[in-house]
């Protein structure tokens, strides 16, 4: 009976590694989150996904410091929005999220307006209003509904 038991738990911590390993997101160094795209806006400092309750606000009356839309055109599919003058800044930078520092944050060229992403980035940088520093980085867009994102507070 012991035998079968131990065989069962080692057989369960096996299954979980594969699950592990065959997951999309394996190679993913930060905490991997998901957003329903301008339904869901996600607060950085408390960690929190906000859902806007009536769809037309688009979380207008909640704190947030950053909302997904979807956009055919680019590649991934997904513009990240700053909530407008809250005092949020963002940097795009053409490292790996892995690599990105406390450093380069600190160096990085910051903007207040989402509308200067010109061009497909491959890690952006948040400063929230309390000066705390995040990285994040899109893994993937979903059938224009959800986005897959990994993020990291900088210290």
């Amino acid at each position: 009976m012991a035998k079968s038991c131990q065989l069962i738990v080692v057989l369960f911590f096996a299954l979980a590694a594969v699950a592990a390993c065959s997951s999309p997101f394996a190679d993913a160094t930060g905490i991997v989150t998901q957003l329903k795209i301008m339904n869901e806006c996600f607060d950085l400092d408390s960690e929190r996904i906000e859902k806007s309750e009536d769809p037309s606000a688009k979380c207008l009356h909640v704190e947030w410091d950053f909302v997904f839309s979807y956009d055919a055109v680019r590649k991934p599919h997904a513009v990240l929005f700053i909530k407008p003058f809250s005092g949020i800044k963002i940097a795009y930078i053409d490292k790996m999220f892995s690599s990105v520092t406390l450093s380069d944050a600190l160096t990085a060229n910051y903007t207040t307006s989402t509308l200067d992403q010109d061009r497909v980035f491959e890690t952006a940088i948040i400063q929230t209003p309390l000066n705390n520093y995040f990285k994040v980085h899109i893994l993937q867009v979903r059938k224009s509904s959800v986005v897959t994102f990994e993020w990291e507070r900088l210290t």
